[in-house]
């Protein structure tokens, strides 16, 4: 069903080009709506950085994971089993799973972060969502554009990743929050 886009997408001399040009072009329309949502006062200075950020480091994930790599049939692979890459793990003992399990959670640790800096309500929701919604991007442009592995348990770790950079972000803002309350309270009683 999709031979003709997987063709176009192999085979066409300027693909690298156009990707590239792709994501710039992306990565300049983020900046000028972000920008002009700046000056109109609708976000602040801080936020709009973040989110030009995120939306950088997005585009370097998709280039890394989808669009940066050649087609090739034997790197192509779809597993709908949310237990393949556990199954692989075991029956085979390959520690390239375990590495590339580890590296699908880092690699969105810091959309759980950025994400967390950008809402100021239900951070660690929308970071989950937001980490869902892209790896199910990859995931399915893997898919059609057949290649990289398209797999269940790549939703699911990069989900995690985005969580625990929710989490830990929550966490360490919670803790900085109390420290310096702390800190204010022992000032004011040294100067009683």
């Amino acid at each position: 069903m999709f031979s003709p886009i997987k063709t176009l997408y192999t085979y066409f001399p300027l693909t690298f080009f156009l990707r590239v040009l792709f994501l710039v072009l992306v990565f300049a329309a983020t900046v000028i709506f972000v920008r002009r949502l700046y000056k109109k006062n609708k976000l602040n200075k801080r936020i709009a950085v973040i989110t030009i950020l995120l939306v950088f480091y997005i585009l370097v994930v998709l280039f890394y994971t989808v669009l940066g790599r050649r087609t090739q049939e034997d790197y192509y692979h779809i597993s709908i089993d949310v237990f393949d890459s556990y199954t692989r793990l075991f029956l085979c003992s390959d520690p390239r799973i375990i590495s590339e399990a580890l590296l699908n959670i880092v690699v969105f640790v810091p959309v759980g972060v950025a994400v967390c800096f950008i809402f100021e309500r239900h951070r660690v929701f929308y970071a989950v969502i937001i980490g869902v919604a892209l790896s199910l991007l990859i995931e399915l442009s893997q898919f059609i554009l057949q290649n990289g592995y398209s797999e269940i348990t790549d939703l699911i770790h990069n989900t995690l990743g985005a969580l625990i950079g929710a989490v830990v972000t929550v966490a360490a803002v919670y803790i900085s929050k109390a420290i310096i309350k702390r800190k204010a309270e022992s000032r004011m009683e040294i100067n009683e």
